[in-house]
């Protein structure tokens, strides 16, 4: 699950979710919105979005068909795709043929 997929389009940024969309002018003030009027309120949206969120348990975010590397002793032996999902401690990996997960602890990436 993805909290919300955004794109630019010309001076507009629309979300792929639910279509919406607002214009940020040159002079930093947002047009064609009914629910956004100022970054005022797009910070209150986040923080009331964010703190309901259980990052320990929901993805921040998660990545379809990545290319994952299997390297021992500097040589590549693999490539597999997987899908990535990124929590606050750890990363999770699930190989899309055999769905074998694999959870990276974040402490232990250097």
């Amino acid at each position: 699950e993805c909290l919300c997929s955004l794109y630019s389009e010309f001076s507009c940024i629309k979300c792929r979710n639910c279509g919406s969309a607002f214009e940020i002018n040159n002079d930093g003030k947002i047009l064609f919105s009914k629910k956004i009027s100022n970054f005022d309120e797009i910070e209150k949206y986040q923080y009331n979005v964010l703190t309901k969120k259980d990052f320990n348990i929901n993805a921040l975010v998660s990545y379809d068909k990545i290319s994952q590397i299997i390297d021992i002793k500097c040589r590549k032996t693999a490539e597999i795709i997987v899908k990535l999902q990124i929590y606050a401690d750890k990363l999770i990996t699930i190989n899309t043929l055999t769905q074998k997960k694999t959870i990276i602890p974040l402490d232990d990436i250097s």
